[in-house]
């Protein structure tokens, strides 16, 4: 996703910032700025963690388990860690996020 326009709300064609809702943009911006300015985020299943002997036979065809997070659930990250947690989902057959929770907010 190179463009903000990849990003839609849920039930909506809007892109993210585009609706009432507060969001975590560059707020401080001058409007006519925030549409240059780019954020490197992550979307992450989970994690593996292997002894080295077990990593050694992973190949092609091999099954990793994911251990803390159930089916369909993922964590949307940046450089200091965990923002969201949510839930993957269909949006016209594009692999979608759905933010369920905000870091810190419960």
């Amino acid at each position: 996703m190179d463009t903000q326009d990849d990003i839609k709300n849920e039930g909506s064609s809007l892109p993210i910032g585009s609706s009432d809702e507060p969001s975590n943009s560059a707020s401080f911006m001058p409007t006519d700025q925030t549409g240059r300015v780019t954020v490197n985020l992550g979307l992450e299943l989970g994690r593996v963690r292997l002894p080295l002997s077990e990593w050694a036979q992973v190949g092609p065809g091999s099954v990793l388990m994911l251990s803390g997070v159930g089916i369909g659930e993922a964590y949307l990250t940046d450089a200091e860690g965990v923002i969201a947690y949510g839930e993957l989902v269909d949006v016209a057959g594009v692999l979608g996020f759905q933010i369920k929770r905000w870091r810190g907010v419960s």
